[in-house]
């Protein structure tokens, strides 16, 4: 019994840890409100697709695809302020978008490098 407490304690610390990690890292990754460009905007988890399209819709820039999740929808406009506007309009955090090619997991894409090639052998 003692060692399932000191491994929940452990366990509890842990995910403190990387609970306050991650949070000064969204923090620190979050644009100032003058940025544009393909900026990826985070609404309310109380949202539905829709309400998320309607209000990046509002903010005057373009929606440049969806994400996998509904509250969040990749926006591109060049004008200044786009983060100040989708902030105005309802999202709670706004990033910058990253290619997909530069998106990684251990290293790994899953996806072959560009210059892979099909040979033949023999």
């Amino acid at each position: 019994m003692r060692w399932h407490l000191l491994a929940g304690g452990f366990l509890l610390l842990v995910l403190l840890a990387w609970g306050f990690g991650l949070r000064g890292t969204l923090s620190h990754a979050e644009l100032p409100d003058e940025a544009s460009g393909r900026l990826v905007a985070v609404f309310p988890l109380r949202y539905s697709g829709q309400a998320s399209f309607i209000a990046a819709s509002s903010s005057g820039g373009a929606i440049a695809r969806e994400v996998w999740l509904p509250n969040m929808l990749i926006v591109q406009d060049a004008a200044p302020g786009l983060a100040a506007r989708l902030r105005a309009a309802g999202a709670v955090a706004v990033y910058p978008a990253a290619p997909f090619e530069s998106f990684s997991l251990a290293g790994c894409t899953g996806m072959p490098p560009k210059s892979f090639r099909l040979n033949r052998l023999g």
